[in-house]
């Protein structure tokens, strides 16, 4: 009985412990009427998305009505984790309100609805385990970990400060804010690690269409259509493409929602695949972010080995394309560089130099504070010579990052996620969807140059991703590698 019942799990049929009831009610995520349950989460739903419209103009309620649309996504992430889910993808790439608005408040907006739904998913499970029922989750230990990490994130400053390590003053770094970024991260893992297959299936979807109409708005803010500037960032910082958060987050959350959109989209239309790899790419380009960019390279060489209907002439010739868009990229991050080695000239990688200059600042940081770390941002505030000059901002690492914000808790809640995952997908790795792969390598690889878990749109699809390979083998995939081929 308990097999047919793990069975059923693992099908979607029975999953009470995460969240699904019913599979035909998706959406319902507990018992109760169903008809009901639907008008509650349209609701939720259209209240939140109301306010969040209001939150984008420069009036005096402003600040209010996005405090009234955090609260109802929370509350709609609560009643249905998919609902929830969705809308925080739907918010992320996008400014959480107007000027108006404290920056804070709009951060924790984009990503309030997931919070709803990580606290439902986690009770969820610990009910479905007093009650015995079978539970296909991710490990107690990861989980903790994530439970520990979204809880120390926000507190790291509030510690650091009454401990005099951390003399930043700001509204852009209080508890709020970082609850909407940093914090996010794990309870994005939580999410992508506990929703039901069936749901996720449906999250995917949602997540193709709101990828296609973020990118959309951040080309056309690119190129200067200005009633896009109403809901985007600056498109532009020092000639970078920056629309969906700041550069190299635009380009982390680009890289790594990129497999997951891709392949619903190659599903309706070939041609609309290629075109959507291209403009993802291409906007991916224009932020001349290093890290993303070498993270496509390497993903598009995943699946070209993984996918068998690619390999043969077929392989080669990818290969081949796939050379030359690196050979763009390169050129594109180091062109300048190449110029002075071509001309007999020293290259200048000053840049690259200070990102080395950067992981030495976060170790450092951890050694001097162990426990508390530096606190949020505090790598800004060295007093030390050498880093000042070589202005050291952050530690450039998705795990040092974590030890210099918030000591060894935070770094090793940030190392048991990431470390955790990248176990479970080499040990399941044939049963674990190459799209999911691939997502969770553009993480570990942009995470080598950067902290994706630093601005909401990066640390949302980080977190999900490391949630989706994170699952157990037996609920990771129903069928093998090639029939997730998005060709």
């Amino acid at each position: 009985m308990q097999d047919q019942r793990a069975r059923a799990t693992r099908d979607g049929r029975y999953a009470p412990a995460l969240g699904v009831n019913n599979p035909s009610r998706i959406l319902d995520s507990s018992s109760g009427s169903g008809s009901t349950r639907t008008a509650l989460i349209a609701t939720l739903t259209l209240l939140s998305l109301a306010c969040w419209i209001v939150a984008h103009t420069n009036t005096e309620v402003a600040p209010l009505i996005g405090f009234i649309g955090a609260a109802s996504g929370i509350a709609l992430g609560v009643v249905s984790p998919l609902a929830g889910a969705v809308l925080a993808i739907a918010y992320v790439p996008f400014r959480g309100g107007s000027d108006a608005v404290p920056f804070s408040l709009a951060e924790f907006f984009r990503g309030a609805p997931l919070w709803g739904a990580a606290v439902r998913l986690l009770v969820d499970r610990v009910l479905a385990a007093r009650r015995g029922e079978p539970l296909i989750a991710p490990s107690r230990v990861m989980t903790a970990a994530a439970v520990i990490g979204a809880l120390i994130a926000p507190l790291q400053r509030l510690t650091a400060i009454s401990l005099n390590t951390f003399p930043a003053q700001g509204a852009e770094l209080d508890m709020l804010s970082i609850a909407g970024s940093q914090s996010l991260f794990f309870g994005a893992w939580v999410v992508g690690g506990h929703l039901p297959r069936k749901a996720v299936d449906v999250l995917l979807r949602a997540t193709a269409v709101i990828i296609v109409v973020a990118l959309l708005f951040s080309l056309a803010g690119w190129i200067g259509i200005k009633p896009t500037k109403f809901f985007i960032f600056d498109p532009k910082v020092d000639g970078r493409m920056a629309a969906l958060g700041y550069p190299t987050p635009t380009a982390m959350g680009l890289a790594i929602a990129l497999p997951l959109a891709a392949a619903v989209v190659f599903t309706r239309s070939r041609a609309l695949g290629v075109a959507f790899v291209a403009f993802t790419g291409l906007a991916i380009l224009l932020t001349e972010s290093r890290g993303p960019m070498i993270a496509l390279l390497v993903i598009g060489v995943v699946a070209i080995l993984s996918i068998r209907i690619l390999r043969g002439i077929r392989g080669l010739g990818l290969l081949g394309i796939l050379g030359l868009a690196g050979g763009a990229f390169l050129f594109n991050r180091y062109g300048n560089q190449i110029e002075q080695i071509l001309a007999g000239n020293i290259p200048n990688l000053d840049s690259d130099l200070q990102r080395i200059t950067s992981w030495r600042a976060g170790i450092e940081t951890a050694l001097a504070h162990p426990i508390t770390g530096g606190g949020w941002f505090s790598l800004r505030y060295w007093n030390d010579s050498e880093l000042g000059k070589a202005s050291v901002n952050l530690s450039h690492n998705i795990i040092l990052q974590g030890l210099s914000d918030g000591g060894l808790p935070l770094g090793l809640a940030a190392a048991i996620i990431v470390f955790g995952a990248i176990i479970l997908m080499i040990r399941h790795w044939g049963r674990i969807p190459i799209t999911w792969r691939m997502a969770a390598i553009a993480v570990v690889i942009c995470g080598l140059w950067d902290m994706p878990q630093m601005r909401a749109f990066g640390a949302l699809f980080a977190g999900l991703a490391l949630g989706l390979v994170s699952r157990p083998a037996a609920e990771a995939a129903d069928t093998p590698d090639e029939a997730a081929d998005p060709a």
